[in-house]
Protein backbone atom coordinates (compact mmCIF):
# COMPACT_ATOMS: atom_id res chain seq x y z
CA UNK A 1 0.00 0.00 0.00
CA UNK A 2 1.63 3.07 -0.48
CA UNK A 3 1.39 5.70 2.12
CA UNK A 4 -1.76 8.33 1.44
CA UNK A 5 -3.28 4.54 1.46
CA UNK A 6 -1.72 3.68 4.83
CA UNK A 7 -2.78 6.68 6.27
CA UNK A 8 -6.61 6.72 5.23
CA UNK A 9 -6.59 2.76 6.58
CA UNK A 10 -5.10 4.71 10.02
CA UNK A 11 -7.43 7.51 10.08
CA UNK A 12 -10.69 5.22 9.67
CA UNK A 13 -9.50 2.76 12.38
CA UNK A 14 -9.28 5.56 14.81
CA UNK A 15 -12.38 6.99 13.54
CA UNK A 16 -14.24 3.74 14.16
CA UNK A 17 -12.99 3.09 17.54
CA UNK A 18 -13.97 6.93 18.21
CA UNK A 19 -17.30 6.19 16.85
CA UNK A 20 -17.95 2.78 18.73
CA UNK A 21 -16.45 3.69 22.04
CA UNK A 22 -13.26 1.56 22.43
CA UNK A 23 -15.57 -1.65 21.91
CA UNK A 24 -14.69 -4.50 19.73
CA UNK A 25 -17.91 -5.85 17.53
CA UNK A 26 -18.16 -9.60 19.87
CA UNK A 27 -18.22 -7.01 23.11
CA UNK A 28 -20.94 -4.75 21.53
CA UNK A 29 -22.44 -7.68 20.18
CA UNK A 30 -22.94 -9.51 22.99
CA UNK A 31 -24.38 -6.42 24.98
CA UNK A 32 -26.62 -5.85 22.75
CA UNK A 33 -27.86 -9.62 23.01
CA UNK A 34 -27.91 -8.81 27.08
CA UNK A 35 -29.69 -5.37 26.50
CA UNK A 36 -33.25 -6.19 28.33
CA UNK A 37 -31.28 -7.88 31.20
CA UNK A 38 -28.93 -4.69 31.15
CA UNK A 39 -32.16 -2.22 31.47
CA UNK A 40 -33.28 -4.14 34.00
CA UNK A 41 -30.29 -3.13 36.21
CA UNK A 42 -29.95 0.53 35.32
CA UNK A 43 -33.68 0.75 36.03
CA UNK A 44 -32.74 -0.21 39.74
CA UNK A 45 -29.81 1.88 39.61
CA UNK A 46 -27.16 -0.23 40.22
CA UNK A 47 -23.62 0.88 40.08
CA UNK A 48 -21.88 0.22 37.06
CA UNK A 49 -18.96 -1.59 39.29
CA UNK A 50 -22.18 -3.95 39.87
CA UNK A 51 -23.46 -4.25 36.65
CA UNK A 52 -19.82 -4.99 35.66
CA UNK A 53 -20.37 -7.75 38.19
CA UNK A 54 -23.12 -9.18 36.42
CA UNK A 55 -21.53 -9.23 33.07
CA UNK A 56 -18.69 -11.15 34.34
CA UNK A 57 -20.69 -13.66 35.96
CA UNK A 58 -23.44 -14.58 33.82
CA UNK A 59 -21.89 -13.99 30.88
CA UNK A 60 -18.36 -15.05 31.28
CA UNK A 61 -17.24 -11.84 29.13
CA UNK A 62 -14.63 -8.99 31.14
CA UNK A 63 -15.29 -5.69 30.03
CA UNK A 64 -13.60 -2.56 31.31
CA UNK A 65 -15.09 -0.52 33.36
CA UNK A 66 -14.79 3.05 31.16
CA UNK A 67 -15.82 0.98 28.00
CA UNK A 68 -18.93 -0.21 29.74
CA UNK A 69 -19.79 3.28 31.25
CA UNK A 70 -19.63 4.63 28.08
CA UNK A 71 -21.98 1.83 26.52
CA UNK A 72 -23.99 2.36 29.79
CA UNK A 73 -24.08 6.37 28.29
CA UNK A 74 -24.95 5.69 24.62
CA UNK A 75 -27.23 3.05 24.91
CA UNK A 76 -29.27 3.91 28.09
CA UNK A 77 -28.27 7.36 29.26
CA UNK A 78 -27.33 6.22 32.58
CA UNK A 79 -25.88 7.28 34.78
CA UNK A 80 -28.09 10.16 34.58
CA UNK A 81 -26.41 13.81 34.32
CA UNK A 82 -26.50 15.02 37.73
CA UNK A 83 -23.99 17.99 39.83
CA UNK A 84 -23.52 14.29 42.22
CA UNK A 85 -25.58 16.63 45.07
CA UNK A 86 -28.96 15.22 46.41
CA UNK A 87 -31.29 17.77 45.55
CA UNK A 88 -32.89 19.93 48.01
CA UNK A 89 -36.42 19.95 48.32
CA UNK A 90 -38.35 23.21 50.28
CA UNK A 91 -35.05 25.56 50.39
CA UNK A 92 -35.50 28.86 48.68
Amino acid sequence: MDKQLKDLVKKASSFAREKNGGLSNRIRTKLDEIKPALAVLTTERLAPLDIQEFIQRETGMKIGIQSLRRYLKDSFNYPPAGNGKPPTVGQD
